[in-house]
């Protein structure tokens, strides 16, 4: 294509009519912007968590989510080709799209999503590719990120807590450099059968302190929308800034 705009759209899936005409609008507005949009997912109900938090985040949230998962969809894109090509475009690795989005962001771009009804219909079945991508490929793509973006980039993150000594606490740990790894002064948790213990990885002597004791800044790993809401209000309990104190993983 030779094109000077890029509508992405998966073969399964289905653009709706104005979806072109309104990225067109907001990437004309935007040039140095990743534009995305709202789905509506088929079969309905499929994969109803991961749907409702892409529609659903706020424009800074799609910055500050984006070592989650990759916060805007791909067949959902639209972009300038210059824009595409100064993020380096594509790598011909797993999770192509979240290592471009990481890389667009990194080089001061733009991240928004076409708000109102949904653009896409984005069809959901087992077969798809993405299920093939192995956990852990994800994992150590998103740890190499928040390291490069986050605790390199900020003086203040020399040392750090990550809130939940459990499974996802721990793989991002491992997934660190060993550098990193040294930074991590504390977990914290809210389980009292792990408050007090040590974690313990090769050389490296890790305490688990309180969820209420622990300073920023910090990397949390609990997932959202897990707990009733639980987690959530705890964090908000601590008054931190989001960007500034903490940043999600999970």
């Amino acid at each position: 294509s030779t094109g000077d705009w890029l509508c992405f759209h998966d073969v399964d899936d289905v653009s709706m009519p104005r979806r072109i005409e309104a990225q067109l609008a907001a990437a004309a507005v935007r040039p140095d912007a990743l534009i995305g949009a709202r789905v509506v997912r088929h079969p309905a109900g499929s994969t109803h968590r991961y749907v409702c938090w892409a529609n659903n985040m706020s424009p800074c949230e799609l910055n500050l989510h984006r070592f989650r998962e990759c916060t805007l969809l791909m067949p959902t894109w639209f972009l300038a080709r210059a824009c595409f090509h100064a993020a380096g475009g594509f790598r011909e690795e797993h999770c192509e799209d979240l290592l471009f989005l990481q890389a667009h962001v990194r080089r001061g771009g733009a991240l928004l999503r076409v708000d109102g009804p949904p653009l896409v219909e984005y069809r959901y079945h087992p077969a798809a590719a993405t299920h093939a991508i192995p956990r852990r490929t994800l994992l150590l793509h998103r740890a190499a990120a928040l390291e490069t973006d986050v605790l390199l980039a900020n003086p203040g993150w020399a040392s750090f807590v990550i809130w939940g000594a459990g499974r996802d606490g721990r793989e991002l740990f491992k997934a660190l450099s060993p550098a990193a790894r040294r930074r991590v002064k504390a977990f914290c948790d809210i389980d009292p059968a792990k408050i007090g213990s040590t974690y313990q990885y090769y050389e490296h002597h890790v305490p688990v302190i309180d969820w209420r004791a622990a300073e920023p800044p910090v990397i949390t790993c609990v997932a959202l929308d897990r707990t009733d809401g639980a987690f959530e209000s705890n964090l908000r309990s601590r008054g931190w800034t989001e960007g500034v104190d903490f940043f999600h993983f999970c």
